[in-house]
């Protein structure tokens, strides 16, 4: 998988940057309005997330966080935090 900008692919990788040879993916979670709610994320050792195995843990990411999405569409909206 190539380097690519998080917004762009959809996702983020972190290919060991803080602990090496300690891999984490993430996808964000977003209300129905486009505000972020959290994110979904893995972390594996290098050998667990190769290359060729990284398409297939994205999909599983996006897969999963559809469902939260689904979820969070038929709850009531929180109010946005206002400072005081």
């Amino acid at each position: 998988m190539t380097k690519t900008a998080p917004a762009k692919a959809g996702h983020a990788l972190n290919p060991g940057r803080i602990v090496p040879g300690s891999w984490g993916l993430g996808v964000a979670i977003r209300w129905p309005d486009g505000r972020p709610a959290g994110a979904l994320s893995l972390a594996a050792i290098e050998n667990r997330m190769r290359p060729d195995r990284q398409p297939a843990l994205v999909a599983a990411l996006h897969r999963e966080v559809r469902i939260i999405q689904d979820s969070l569409s038929r709850l009531s909206r929180p109010e946005p935090q206002t400072e005081p």
